[in-house]
Order: structure tokens, then sequence, then C-alpha cells
């Protein structure tokens, strides 16, 4: 099986990568990065347009166009192929993005209003083979779980700051650990910090305290049947 990703940035694709092992068993070489381009320099034009956009509407742009998620569907292969897209709801209320807030305690509806908007923008297109990983209200938050004893992670409305600080709780790790943590790329410092997510015992107790982590529901059924490896070491 191979998994194309369209996400908001580089760091949501390392948490990803660890869930996806996590939940299906898929390794790195088995995952391919629609958007954002991952085989550019972080410098290069790109990645200035990037920055002069916000990072939802660039996923809005990609499921809209989906050029690069036909080429994906649509190359000569015999191996299954699912897609994801991952979103953060914090500015689901933008203009563009569009969806009404339910109250503050339906974390489900939020996620459900999210996930039709974003099938929306894909106009039903691939729909037996799309997960929309939708992250309340930050991927951060899908982390949580493995540094904060909180009941629900979901209500923090500044999960990377908390996240931040988590990793600098002077009981997490060594000083040294730290600066070597933080010296990496976005895409492997969130690979390590999600870490623990790649292992299914750890991945489905973090669901348990995150509702739209329970996304990992959505991918097993949109694969089939779990891989008798998803609950290997992580790569």
């Amino acid at each position: 099986m191979r998994a194309g990703i369209v996400a908001e940035g580089r760091g949501d694709l390392g948490i990803l990568t660890r869930i996806l092992k996590g939940a299906l068993g898929l390794d790195l070489d088995e995952i391919v990065f629609l958007r954002p381009e991952f085989d550019v320099d972080e410098t290069d034009t790109f990645a200035m347009v990037a920055a002069q956009r916000s990072n939802w509407a660039l996923v809005l742009d990609e499921c809209r166009d989906r050029g690069r998620v036909r080429e994906f569907f649509e190359a000569p292969t015999d191996e299954e192929r699912i897609l994801v897209v991952q979103i953060d709801a914090a500015e689901c209320g933008l203009p563009g993005f569009d969806v009404v807030r339910p109250g503050p305690a339906d974390i489900a509806l939020l996620c459900e209003r999210i996930e039709r908007t974003v099938l929306g923008w894909m106009e039903d297109e691939y729909a037996d083979r799309l997960c929309v990983a939708v992250a309340v209200e930050e991927t951060e938050a899908w982390v949580l779980p493995l540094y904060l004893d909180a009941p629900d992670t979901c209500v923090f409305t500044d999960p990377k700051a908390r996240l931040t600080r988590a990793l600098n709780h002077p009981n997490a790790m060594s000083e040294r650990d730290r600066k070597r943590l933080f010296m990496r790329s976005e895409f492997e410092r969130m690979r390590e910090v999600a870490k623990a997510l790649a292992k299914r015992p750890s991945l489905d107790a973090a669901a348990t305290r995150n509702h739209s982590l329970r996304l990992v529901d959505a991918l097993r059924r949109c694969a089939g049947p779990t891989p008798a490896t998803a609950s290997g070491s992580p790569r």
C-alpha cells in the first residue's frame, strides 16, 4: 500500500508519517508527499510563495486543482493507494474556509463539518480512498497526549505553544538532547517528537485523549484490514 499526503506544512508531514506507521504499518518509502513539496529547499520560490498565503489555503488549492492527486492515483502500479488530506481547525471560520463552529464541546460535529467542506473542495473525487485528517486545533494537539496528562487535548487553543513548553520542561529530556531536537528541521523535529505514535498501542492510547486523532479509525476503514506489522517498531 502507498499513501499520499496533502498537508499544511512539513511538521504536519512529520507527525503524519508516524501516525501512518502506527495505524497502517507504512514506512517512509511507502508515503508520498504531494503538498507541501518536500524535495525543494525551504528558501526556494515555492517556499516564498507559500509564505505569502495561509497554509490551509494551499491545501484548498490542491484539493480544487487535484493535479498532483490525480498523478498519484493514476500512476501505473498494482499497489493500493489512499490519500490523506490534513487541515487544521484553527482557521476554519475564515472567509474561504467558511465552517461554522458548533458549541465548544462538540468536537465530533466540528470535525464532521470540516470533513464535508474538504470533500466539497475535492468534488467527492476519490472519496472512497480519501481520509480527511482534521486537527483540532493544530497537529501538535495529536502529540500532546504523549507529554501532558490531560483528559482531552482538543480543548487547547494553543497546542503548539503548550507542546513547546512541555518539551522545554526540565524533566522532559536532557539539555543536550533538547538542543539537538530544536536544531533539526521542522520535519525531523516533529517526527522525533511524535515517535511514540508509530507504535499502535501508544497511538490508540493517545487517540482516547484527542477526538480528532481518532482519524486512525478512518485510516483503517479507508485502507481495509490493518497489516499485522502495524504494531512494529518505528522507522
